[in-house]
């Protein structure tokens, strides 16, 4: 996908954090950090199947390593994933937070939403005009990414921009 095909009517505004002037917003309708960001390489389609095995074991001993500050207008959270989308109603920013760092729980969170129960208490839906995110603690300067063996896999990046651009933090998405 383009930058011109991203620029959309009522995409998320994208800028890192503080923004010089000279510096045009990015848009994009979904912003992914941490996990959904990693899990996205591109070349998990063509690897083979120990290829594959070998990747998500190296995803899955990272899980949890890597936290983000999440500020949503004035509220402050920590997250050790997120994913941020536009609302249906085109009014909020939609920050989905996961806030464990236990590959299990995560592992029984998400079977939980596949059977319909409700969500536990460490996944957040919150709504917001304004997110400020960046790596927590702040004195953390490198991205801490999982890293992955040589098997024709790309970099993880820390974030990633409709699943196809990647983008570094601080970074302060507001609507379009």
């Amino acid at each position: 996908m383009s930058k011109a095909q991203r620029n959309m009517f009522h995409a998320l505004q994208i800028l890192p954090e503080p923004a010089p002037r000279h510096i045009a917003a990015t848009t994009a309708k979904r912003v992914d950090i941490g996990w959904g960001a990693w899990r996205s390489n591109s070349g998990l389609t063509s690897a083979s199947f120990g290829a594959k095995a070998r990747f998500w074991l190296a995803l899955w001993r990272h899980f949890g390593h890597a936290q983000f500050l999440v500020q949503v207008d004035n509220s402050y959270h920590t997250a050790t994933s997120l994913r941020l989308r536009q609302s249906e109603d085109q009014r909020h920013i939609e920050v989905l937070l996961i806030q464990t760092a236990s590959l299990s729980q995560c592992l029984r969170g998400l079977l939980q939403k596949r059977l319909k129960k409700p969500p536990p208490i460490w996944r957040k839906l919150l709504q917001g005009q304004t997110v400020l995110i960046s790596r927590y603690p702040n004195d953390t300067l490198d991205a801490l990414l999982p890293i992955l063996p040589a098997h024709g896999f790309g970099p993880c990046h820390e974030v990633l921009l409709d699943n196809q651009v990647a983008a570094k933090l601080p970074l302060r998405i507001t609507l379009g």
